[in-house]
């Protein structure tokens, strides 16, 4: 009996874990959903000109918008490191602002990781304003 205890344990802790990487994937896949829907209805931060709009009274919305797509990248990251690639994309339109940037925030070492990567490639040709 204490053989059926242990392997009912066993069983049970197996399904908690189960549920919750089940969890996390579709927590993470609907933040990202809801990044395509903020970029959709608010091209301007999706596809910015930077120089433009950090003169401008959006410049706070802007900066929010970003902080939400590495929010984003920080819980897609984790759930999948695959999809580093695809939130560097994300990244690219915003190269002048994150290279203007000096600290990067209190991200998982993983999107620290990605967003040193992304400087180190992308802020030499970045434009500034």
């Amino acid at each position: 009996t204490a053989a059926v205890a242990v392997l009912a344990l066993v069983g049970v802790k197996l399904q908690v874990d189960a549920s919750y990487r089940v969890q996390r994937e579709q927590s993470a896949k609907e933040i990202y959903r809801e990044l395509l829907n903020i970029s959709i209805a608010n091209p301007d931060y999706a596809a910015p000109d930077y120089c433009a709009l950090k003169q401008s009274a959006k410049s706070a919305g802007y900066e929010s918008y970003v902080d939400y797509v590495l929010y984003t990248a920080e819980q897609v990251i984790d759930m999948d490191a695959g999809w580093s690639g695809t939130m560097e994309q994300h990244l690219q339109e915003h190269a002048d602002y994150l290279c203007s940037r000096e600290e990067t925030g209190d991200y998982a070492p993983a999107v620290e990781v990605l967003l040193q990567s992304f400087k180190k490639k992308n802020c030499k040709a970045a434009t500034g304003c």
